[in-house]
């Protein structure tokens, strides 16, 4: 799985120079001067348009549509990470995706993905051998330097468009140097939303939410706990909160076991997932809606228990090259 390539200092003046080179001079528009996209709006039809989740549920109720930022957030071990890199992989079959990871090292990574790929815990050589074929010019990650820096970050995002990423994943916002200054983080959010809407390009953003109250341990994320600058989520089109159900993990545990669960612990497995995850906000899009997703095998996740393939879809037919 390729890294992008090495580009050179990137300062913030380069981004603006960038924004006004894409933007041009600022212009009044009549209604006539939009009758050519509006007409090719219309010719797509209603929507929701864009890359698709893995799970067919969610297909004709979001997508991750083209030149917007989307916030995906959970609690630490949530499983933001897996998640983020399941859209990945699935997206990889159809369009160029780039993952930013500034967290893991790059064979965590492709391990990871691989994996998922596969639909397997572990996998042989062959299989990443078969994997990275598959992925080849569509599937790409970052070499991560010692410092992260908002100038390296904009840098890479710059880059990933010019060479045709359509889904870029940040992962994580933590991890990004910035100054506790609430406003330097409303800018960076800013300058990434610029980036999208110039480029077209999707941009994933993977970020914490503050922990539970002890008195409320494991509860519910909501749109309010999102660490950071409030723009994090008001300047984002689509904000996604991830809740890992621990009781239901747990149980799961059990009966693998062979424990003996009682009538309700029976119930609690078959009636809710390993993790919710909740469309808190589609600026587009109807809101507040949620779906369960059960854990299988490859650290990927599925949308109903029992009987369901989750595996990513592949850009070439098994068995057959090119």
């Amino acid at each position: 799985m390729p890294a992008i390539k090495p580009f050179p200092t990137f300062t913030v003046a380069d981004h603006n120079a960038k924004i006004a080179e894409a933007e041009g001079a600022a212009k009044f528009l009549e209604a006539s001067d939009l009758t050519g996209e509006i007409e090719k709006r219309i010719a797509e039809g209603p929507g929701p348009h864009g890359i698709k989740l893995p799970w067919q549920v969610t297909h004709d109720k979001f997508r991750l549509g083209k030149g917007q930022v989307t916030v995906l957030a959970g609690e630490n071990g949530s499983g933001k990470s897996t998640v983020a890199s399941q859209i990945m992989v699935n997206a990889a079959a159809r369009h160029k995706v780039l993952l930013m990871s500034l967290e893991m090292q790059s064979i965590d990574v492709a391990e990871l993905m691989a994996k998922q790929w596969c639909g397997k815990d572990q996998i042989t050589l062959a299989d990443y051998e078969e994997f990275a074929l598959d992925c080849a010019e569509y599937l790409y990650t970052f070499e991560n330097p010692a410092e992260i820096t908002t100038e390296r970050v904009l840098g890479g995002c710059w880059m990933a468009a010019k060479m045709g990423v359509e889904l870029l994943v940040l992962d994580n916002l933590q991890c990004v140097h910035m100054s506790s200054n609430i406003d330097d983080e409303r800018r960076f959010i800013s300058q990434l939303h610029a980036v999208a809407q110039q480029t077209g390009m999707h941009i994933l953003i993977v970020h914490h939410i503050r922990k539970s109250q002890a008195d409320q341990a494991n509860s519910k994320p909501t749109k309010d706990r999102v660490l950071g600058a409030g723009a994090i989520t008001n300047l984002s089109e689509n904000v996604l909160l991830l809740w890992a159900n621990e009781e239901r993990q747990n149980l799961a545990l059990l009966r693998e076991s062979g424990a003996n669960l009682s009538p309700d612990q029976n119930k609690t497995l078959d009636a809710q997932g390993d993790i919710e995850l909740k469309f808190e906000k589609q600026r587009f899009a109807p809101s507040h809606w949620k779906i369960q997703l059960f854990l299988d095998n490859g650290r990927l996740h599925k949308e109903i228990e029992m009987g369901a393939n989750c595996l990513p879809e592949r850009r070439r037919v098994p068995g057959v090259t090119g």
